[in-house]
């Protein structure tokens, strides 16, 4: 998982045009390391979806908690017992979006 991580590229970009990229601050393990742990529940096949998640208009929920976070949600492929995948971003004003974690969930907040 790690590797096809790495493959995404540096830089993506949400439905608007603004630019999306990995936090590599604040942990002391890299973020893909954190985003392939085990309890986050992904595959190999999950990974090459998160960029269309991200582009997708429709993916995009503002979060319930916080105005500084956004929240993305994508289907996953194949039949799971939690069919979506959450992608949790960062929002600083002038500033590209900070992916902190992706991981499945049952159903959309």
């Amino acid at each position: 998982i790690v590797n096809e991580l790495k493959k995404l590229p540096t830089v993506m970009y949400n439905s608007n045009g603004k630019p999306i990229i990995f936090d590599d601050r604040k942990r002391k393990e890299t973020i893909f390391e954190h985003i392939a742990n085990k309890k986050h529940h992904l595959y190999v096949r999950d990974i090459a979806i998160i960029p269309k998640i991200l582009r997708d208009k429709s993916s995009l929920h503002n979060d319930k908690k916080s105005h500084k976070f956004k929240n993305y949600y994508g289907k996953r492929s194949g039949k799971n017992k939690k069919p979506y995948l959450k992608i949790i971003c960062k929002v600083e004003k002038n500033k590209p979006e900070i992916i902190i974690t992706i991981y499945t969930v049952r159903k959309k907040d």
